[in-house]
């Protein structure tokens, strides 16, 4: 085991800073919260594809698993997984990543265990509460939600979306105003 920990830590120190990036985007060993086995906010659908496809963990079979949304420029692509991951979720917004949500097999692995690795990648949480734990890292919020899911959030596509649906909201009600008046 010793000899194992010694080889492995010559190994790595041996990679360039270029071929380390890489391995960490592909095993998904990295403090990058935005990123989950390779698959980061902000990619394309058809970047999200090639690595699901190819992906042992998940179970995605092509086009069927792709819904269009009831908003045009968006997309949701949703597949099954394996061992460890029940069914994943990945939402887009002008062809680019903004949610990504990974259900994990309760059978496997467990609320605590995941909060305890997520604590020590990314540090305190800012928020707590029963069931739902959030960490808040630059623009992204990471989300653990009880029995065992992890949401990443692009807050700033996020907050726009939100932004656009009450600015739609409020022209609705105005529009419900002026209605009513011709009465």
């Amino acid at each position: 085991m010793l000899f194992f920990c010694i080889v492995s830590t010559y190994a790595q120190s041996s990679l360039t800073d270029e071929e380390t990036e890489t391995i960490e985007e592909i095993t998904g060993n990295s403090a990058n919260v935005q990123a989950f086995r390779g698959i980061a906010l902000g990619m394309s659908l058809e970047q999200v594809k090639d690595i699901l496809i190819n992906d042992p963990y998940f179970n995605y079979h092509g086009d069927p698993d792709t819904y269009i949304l009831p908003a045009k420029e968006q997309s949701l692509l949703e597949c099954t997984g394996n061992s460890y991951i029940k069914r994943a979720y990945f939402q887009f917004h002008d062809n680019k990543l903004y949610i990504m949500i990974v259900e994990l097999n309760q059978d496997k692995i467990d609320f605590y265990t995941l909060f305890n690795t997520l604590t020590k990648k990314y540090g305190k949480y800012s928020s707590f509460s029963p069931g739902v734990v959030m960490w808040l890292i630059n623009d992204i919020t990471l989300v653990l939600e009880h029995p065992v899911s992890v949401k990443y959030i692009d807050r700033g596509v996020f907050n726009s979306l939100k932004e656009q649906g009450r600015l739609e909201k409020s022209s609705e009600i105005l529009g419900l105003e002026q209605f009513l008046e011709q009465f």
